[in-house]
């Protein structure tokens, strides 16, 4: 129901409400309400203009943003009303209206401009675990009565790049390996170049499928790369398997007194399921164990897949 807005008059500090005001159910009461705002408008803003670099761009729900090229990402909404702060979240994370790599600004009654510098926020995610590709979602409302707002998605699936001088596993040998059907790299279980999780393609990576007798593991070394202290990987069940599989992913590194110390470890990951971007800071450990559990139900169809995985700087 479009919302109305009518004006009482108060006499001697008090509201006198008559049947007409109270016969339509709940209501707002506005104490100091401001002459500029329209309180019956029931439209939410809209999406009046994108560009990526002051470049027009057609907005599409969902669009990635990767390789969006230089330039900030702007957004102008426009409403017969003032609007309100932004609302803008990344991987689930709100981002504050003045935080770095945002600028908001009200060029005029009824506009308001938002300015992203998107890789600067995509590199700024410090959580060890988000889903992938990371969503970025950008929400406007009006000061109106109308509680709708406009909210515009992308989605930023360049998280899973690596950086110019990453070192990937799938270029090491490992110490030591134990997987079923072997330690894969750069192929998948069927020997096909890269992997393919929830239709993306990774030309990197790793597999490890946990055996019939055991979880799998991988062990590498890091002596050799001293300034590689971040593991970064994209982590699921390879899509051959369809829905199938169920596998959870590890990641360990020794404690130096002969043991191993557990640093990550993921909820169950199913075949079809969510696909996690990972990052673990490795701190001085000289070894790294990647461990593959079966999670709790057998080892078929366990094609546990560390798409992307390579060690970088995390400068």
């Amino acid at each position: 129901m479009k919302p109305s807005a009518v004006k009482v008059p108060a006499k001697e500090h008090a509201f006198a409400f008559g049947p007409e005001q109270l016969s339509g159910g709940r209501g707002v009461l506005i104490l100091r309400p401001d002459a500029g705002v329209d309180y019956a408008d029931s439209e939410p803003p809209e999406l009046a203009q994108m560009s990526i670099g002051r470049e027009p761009v057609a907005y599409v729900e969902g669009m990635d943003l990767s390789g969006m090229g230089p330039g900030k990402l702007a957004l102008e909404f426009s409403d017969a009303n003032p609007m309100q702060e932004p609302e803008i979240a990344l991987a689930g994370i709100s981002i504050a209206p003045d935080a770095h790599g945002v600028a908001v600004e009200s060029p005029g009654k009824g506009r308001l401009v938002v300015a992203l510098d998107v890789p600067m926020l995509a590199a700024a995610i410090t959580q060890p675990e988000v889903d992938y590709p990371p969503i970025l979602t950008v929400s406007v409302r009006d000061r109106a009565l109308n509680p709708d707002a406009r909210t515009v998605e992308f989605t930023i699936s360049s998280i899973a790049e690596a950086a110019p001088n990453a070192v990937f596993l799938s270029d090491l040998e490992a110490v030591t390996s134990a997987a079923h059907s072997g330690l894969k790299r750069d192929a998948d279980y069927y020997a096909e170049p890269g992997f393919e999780l929830r239709g993306r393609h990774f030309a990197k990576g790793i597999m490890i499928c946990p055996r019939k007798d055991g979880p799998s593991e991988a062990v590498y070394d890091l002596s050799g790369h001293p300034g590689f202290r971040v593991l970064r990987a994209i982590i699921g069940v390879e899509d051959t398997t369809t829905s199938l599989g169920s596998v959870t992913f590890e990641v360990h590194v020794d404690d130096g007194a002969g043991g191993w110390k557990l640093l990550y470890c993921s909820d169950t990951v199913r075949g079809g399921g969510a696909v996690k971007a990972i990052t673990v800071d490795l701190g001085g450990a000289s070894k790294l164990r990647l461990v593959c559990t079966d999670g709790g139900d057998g080892h078929s169809s366990d094609h546990a897949t560390w798409a992307n995985a390579r060690l970088e700087s995390g400068g």
